[in-house]
């Protein structure tokens, strides 16, 4: 049983006494490593867990690639920074049309997590009605192949 609906309106992100932080329906589970949304689990890779607790734990500030390299990966990766794009594309993916864009790329500079309480009220409910029908089906296959060819 979760009393998270009193979470939702606020903007920040919550940690409750057992690791758990959450951010609307996306809860990042410090202490089991595993990450649910709209309390389904989601499957990511002990690096992809690690570089969106480490956006969840800093919300809303950017991070340069170099920077998260270091942070994530604890080392200046050799010939690294690709790599950040593509765990940030996978866990895009991961997290579908919805949540997706939590993860906000920064031009120039490198990429930001936007808790989504913030913007659900500014500029969701449009997008959403507008691509609502086509997203299940259209969107996320359109997804899947661009990332699996830039993974190539």
């Amino acid at each position: 049983s979760s009393s998270s609906s009193t979470v939702a309106d606020s903007t920040s992100v919550e940690v409750n006494s057992n690791g758990q932080m959450c951010s609307g329906d996306l809860v990042v589970d410090t202490q089991s490593y595993t990450v649910s949304l709209h309390g389904k689990p989601i499957d990511l890779a002990y690096k992809e867990f690690e570089l969106l607790k480490y956006f969840v734990q800093h919300p809303r500030r950017v991070f340069t690639r170099a920077h998260l390299l270091q942070e994530v990966w604890g080392y200046d990766y050799y010939g690294g920074t690709r790599t950040v794009d593509v765990h940030i594309r996978r866990l895009r993916a991961k997290l579908g049309v919805e949540y997706e864009h939590v993860i906000g790329t920064v031009r120039n500079v490198g990429y930001r997590f936007d808790p989504l309480e913030a913007q659900v009220d500014e500029v969701e409910n449009d997008d959403y009605a507008q691509n609502g029908n086509s997203a299940d089906a259209g969107d996320s296959r359109a997804d899947d192949s661009s990332v699996s060819n830039d993974l190539d």
